[in-house]
């Protein structure tokens, strides 16, 4: 009983509690519940707990499990086969080079359309009130 209480304490300690964090309050929003993080990294292991982690991120119907899919599809079928890929040649290259950047670009594009030009979400869910800095000396890259 005493072990599980003590193991309770330390995995609350673990996760971060915005309420109390001054920090915090200058941001728009906030998670309701404190955030639990991947317990992989936590001492001492706990391998049962890592598998529940990743049965609940990686099981179920979400944005991990469609990058997953995303990526399998276009290793098994875009992707060059790896006989190929055993000597330089700028072909397969080009091709690993676009399977990278294409889906990049097209995620990003899409999520700054949605969330910048369009303002689909508008303020739910922002973290900064502020609104996208233009013309900023900062950003001059």
């Amino acid at each position: 009983m005493m072990a599980a209480e003590s193991r309770r304490r330390k995995e609350s300690a673990k996760m971060h509690d915005f309420t109390h964090d001054p920090e915090a309050e200058r941001w728009n929003y906030r998670p309701e519940a404190p955030v639990a993080l991947n317990p992989l990294f936590h001492w001492p292991p706990r391998p049962m707990a890592v598998l529940r982690w990743y049965r609940g991120a990686w099981l179920t119907l979400g944005s991990l499990s469609l990058c997953f899919a995303m990526a399998m599809v276009v290793y098994l079928w875009v992707m060059p086969p790896l006989s190929e890929m055993r000597e330089f040649a700028p072909g397969w290259m080009i091709t690993v080079w676009l399977m990278n950047v294409v889906p990049q670009c097209l995620v990003a594009g899409s999520l700054h359309w949605w969330l910048y030009i369009r303002r689909g979400q508008g303020m739910r869910k922002k973290f900064d009130k502020r609104d996208l800095t233009r013309k900023n000396g900062s950003f001059t890259f």
